[in-house]
């Protein structure tokens, strides 16, 4: 388990350290370390700076219904 962990740190960006790792559709990102290195290839993630909607919430439900408001998570997406 420890093994996976660092290989899925070593795949992450340095500069996005700190940052939650969302898909597109605001859920929490919870892929293994194969398909991490697939949706960073294709773009597939979001890196969110701050908490939505402020506190953290408990559940990838919660966090689906909270982010999909106008422009929750759009201004955390990476401009194209």
């Amino acid at each position: 388990m420890l093994e996976t962990a660092r290989e899925i740190v070593e795949l992450l960006p340095g500069e996005e350290a700190g940052r939650c790792v969302l898909d597109r559709e605001g859920r929490l990102y919870a892929g293994s370390a194969e398909r991490l290195r697939r949706d960073l290839a294709e773009s597939a993630l979001v890196f969110h700076a701050g908490s939505i909607r402020g506190a953290f919430p408990g559940s990838s439900e919660s966090l689906a219904a909270r982010a999909s408001g106008p422009g929750a998570i759009a201004a955390a997406a990476p401009a194209v």
